[in-house]
């Protein structure tokens, strides 16, 4: 019996290691493909001191950065970040989603697929439903972009093309939402990223009031007069749409 206990102990620690090997080789894989620029112009480090200072002097400021000199804690320019794909992928990547459906949403309760499919949420109660439909659209939504500004050629400092070659990727496309290659779950997958485009949408119209009261701040008055006036023009477009802002409608939407 101590032999036996002594094998399982080297093979658990064995094991042990070889996932850690494995994890870390797939991290420094993903490190390596989901390429991140991190460049921060003084002009932009300058913009963010003057927004924390504005921030710090308001007594209702309700949003607290971390610590800036956590090593840990950086700034990223999302315009030099657009929303594509780098070619970051494998196990993480699929984690990440896995764990967004899995752990921060709903799911029928006998299912035990990893994304469960429109398809199967008949059991659910409306507001599993709706939440469900509302993480499907954000997936949806990022899967798209990603396809529309997808890495064609990988970056090679060497051959002056630094930034690599972008462009649609119909086959990847096709991939994620073409009816006979996701089993009829793609046009579902499209469904939904309209129900969340409703969704957001109904929230400007309730949101409506409020926001073309508040003020903006960046620094520069003309464009805090140029964001005040979008945000209202951006309200008003969502008021007048009476399909929108038609509450039956909505509600309807949601048992669809």
């Amino acid at each position: 019996m101590q032999e036996k206990r002594h094998h399982l102990h080297n093979f658990l620690k064995y094991q042990e290691a070889e996932n850690s090997r494995v994890l870390e080789a797939d991290c420094d894989k993903e490190g390596d493909l989901g390429y991140l620029n991190t460049t921060i112009s003084k002009e932009s480090m300058a913009d963010f001191e003057r927004w924390a200072a504005h921030d710090s002097a308001k007594d209702d400021s309700f949003c607290y950065s971390d610590d800036e000199t956590d090593q840990r804690s950086r700034y990223v320019d999302l315009l030099l970040n657009p929303e594509r794909y780098t070619g970051y992928a494998g196990p993480s990547a699929h984690r990440v989603w896995k764990a967004i459906y899995q752990e921060n949403c709903f799911k029928p309760s006998e299912s035990s697929a990893a994304f469960p499919e429109f398809s199967n949420i008949g059991e659910m109660c409306l507001e599993k439903r709706t939440f469900y439909r509302a993480i499907s659209g954000l997936h949806s939504s990022i899967n798209i972009h990603l396809c529309s500004q997808y890495l064609l050629s990988e970056r090679d400092i060497f051959e002056n093309n630094p930034e690599g070659v972008w462009g649609y990727n119909l086959e990847e496309f096709q991939r994620r939402f073409d009816p006979e290659l996701t089993n009829d779950a793609g046009p579902n997958r499209l469904k939904n990223l309209y129900f969340l485009y409703l969704v957001e949408l109904k929230a400007i119209a309730k949101l409506g009031p409020y926001l073309k009261t508040i003020s903006f701040y960046t620094g520069n008055d003309e464009k805090d007069h140029e964001l005040k006036f979008a945000i209202s023009d951006l309200v008003s477009v969502v008021e007048l749409s009476n399909s929108i802002a038609n509450l039956e409608v909505f509600r309807q939407r949601l048992k669809t």
